[in-house]
């Protein structure tokens, strides 16, 4: 996909696409909004069309990731694949993500910074007693809730911590 927010102003499920919130190799993501329950919610879009054994590995680590409950866990809500484009609900981070908050060479006061570390290594935490291996921890996936508390974005999981051959995308 080239142009930016190719999709937006499209539904795909019960979501009316309103904007771009990222962009990654594999995926794209925009802010939805339920065409009956009017509630808004990230929608992460995968790029053109998924073979039989990606789908099932897909439909498999939306499933996981749906059961975490972990306040700095973004919640994953649904799945579907709309036509032949898979598609994931995601509470949506009204605030960003932290690059976003704090641009590369930004100073932060020590708790500041503190606060981060500790929101993100307590989901990491999280994860890895559910034995699952978080493989893109950057500032771009450590999104900002409505207080500015960060939520981690699980969707670059990988179920029983192997490496999967194939690559997910940041918000």
């Amino acid at each position: 996909m080239s142009d930016e927010g190719e999709r937006a102003g499209q539904q795909i499920g019960n979501y009316q696409l309103t904007h771009l919130l990222g962009r990654g190799n594999f995926a794209d993501v925009y802010l939805g909004q339920h065409v009956h329950l009017h509630t808004l919610a990230a929608i992460k879009v995968l790029h053109g069309r998924l073979t039989d054994d990606d789908l099932a590995n897909f439909s498999n680590e939306a499933r996981v990731i749906a059961h975490l409950r972990h306040p700095h866990i973004v919640q994953v809500l649904d799945f579907g694949v709309d036509g032949v484009t898979p598609f994931l609900v995601m509470d949506f981070a009204p605030n960003g993500n932290l690059r976003q908050r704090h641009p590369k060479g930004s100073n932060l006061p020590l708790q500041i910074v503190l606060s981060y570390v500790r929101q993100v290594a307590d989901a990491l935490q999280f994860a890895h007693e559910q034995h699952l291996i978080h493989r893109d921890i950057k500032p771009e996936n450590m999104l900002l809730g409505v207080n500015f508390e960060t939520s981690w974005l699980m969707a670059t999981l990988d179920p029983g911590g192997e490496v999967s051959k194939r690559a997910h995308t940041r918000v």
